[in-house]
């Protein structure tokens, strides 16, 4: 029996395009709008196989997807019921193309690659001001990590699966025992009450991960618990500075008290340094020799990262305009025909227009990152003048 009563028909129809994989809650499924023809994540859960829990953790996720809206936090289209053959539960969101970090962390693995820090400190950016409004909205994500962070076509970071998430407005401190075991806190291991603090270790963790590309703590069950509690962690990869290692550093201590907040982070000066470079560049990835301007070239997970400088090359066709060069010398202009023709052409329309769910939520990213850089704005304002603080009242 469903708790909360959701509508039993949804806005739009959809078509399956894909098998995207299975969770302990339900499977994902790549499906199309029939109406916008536009691609999104169908989450489908069974509900007649899930405990009484497990099914407060999937409306809990449906109820906190529709009350938060942010540039760098997977977007909630709505949700419905399907009684028949049986009780099915289904959450519509937002598709991000590229999959999530934990799959380019595996193939950095395999080959040894180790990830730019200009690169990592564009997504912590992001990542951070994901943290910084839902810690402000007084919601504990409680799973960050690699497979939990997705990105888009442009490349913007995505932070997902709010399952077990938890708004602390009520009750002010969490107790319960959840999350994904080698990205735990001390704190809940140790069974104490947890705030917000346990989600920048969780972050320290996933970077750690990123720059290092193994875990901080590494053994078995039951083992891994003790690890996460008195072990100290290895030094970090001497490839990246010390001021970034020296951040992770601080992420995971094991006092609570003593982490950086999502918004100190932000106001670190390298932090800041990093934010005006990722509002100046022209786009993310820039096409060589696109004589066509319809040409579509879909960037994945399957191609190899060859150098520093992000060269890409598409293993199927090794042409010249296949390939792609990161690059960042002009300052970002939306409304720029320029940089309209080097976006990956799916994303327009045949006036050269960007899709405006990218162009909105790109601008609400450079408004909330030079907000970010004034240091003049409180968080309430920020996110009012960006139309994404909703009413705490609202149901």
């Amino acid at each position: 029996m469903i708790e909360k009563k959701f509508k039993t028909k949804p806005k739009e129809t959809y078509t399956a395009l894909n098998f995207l994989g299975s969770g302990g809650f339900g499977e994902a499924y790549l499906v199309k709008s029939n109406k916008t023809l536009k691609n999104y994540v169908m989450k489908s859960i069974n509900f007649e196989l899930l405990t009484e829990e497990n099914r407060k953790y999937t409306i809990n996720e449906a109820i906190l997807l529709k009350k938060i809206d942010h540039p760098n936090i997977i977007k909630f289209k709505e949700v419905f019921e399907v009684k028949k053959p049986f009780n099915q539960f289904n959450i519509i969101m937002e598709y991000a193309e590229k999959g999530d970090l934990n799959k380019l962390l595996q193939i950095n693995i395999e080959k040894k690659i180790y990830f730019p820090e200009k690169l990592l400190l564009d997504w912590l950016c992001q990542i951070c001001a994901a943290l910084k409004y839902l810690h402000f909205k007084k919601i504990i994500h409680r799973d960050i990590k690699p497979a939990n962070i997705f990105m888009n076509n442009l490349n913007q970071i995505k932070l997902g699966d709010f399952g077990i998430s938890k708004n602390l407005k009520t009750y002010g401190l969490a107790s319960s025992f959840v999350g994904s075991t080698y990205y735990l806190a001390p704190e809940i291991v140790d069974g104490e009450n947890y705030s917000f603090e346990a989600d920048i270790w969780a972050l320290g963790v996933t970077f750690y991960e990123l720059m290092n590309l193994k875990k901080p703590f590494r053994a078995n069950y039951p083992a891994i618990y003790l690890e996460i509690k008195t072990k100290e962690v290895e030094e970090i990869n001497s490839i990246y500075s010390k001021e970034l290692k020296d951040l992770i550093y601080q992420m995971l201590n094991k006092e609570p008290s003593k982490r950086p907040k999502a918004g100190d982070i932000l106001n670190k000066q390298f932090i800041k340094d990093s934010i005006r470079d990722f509002i100046s560049k022209q786009n993310n990835y820039k096409y060589n020799n696109m004589s066509n301007p319809k040409t579509k070239i879909d960037i994945g997970f399957n191609k190899k990262l060859i150098n520093k400088k992000y060269i890409i090359i598409n293993k199927e066709k090794k042409e010249m305009d296949n390939k792609i060069k990161y690059n960042e010398s002009i300052r970002l202009n939306l409304d720029s025909l320029e940089i309209k023709n080097n976006y990956p052409q799916k994303h327009f329309d045949e006036d050269k227009n960007m899709d405006d769910s990218y162009k909105y939520d790109l601008d609400r990213q450079i408004n909330i990152f030079n907000s970010i850089l004034s240091g003049v704005k409180t968080d309430e304002e920020i996110e009012k003048e960006n139309n994404i603080l909703l009413d705490t009242n609202s149901n």
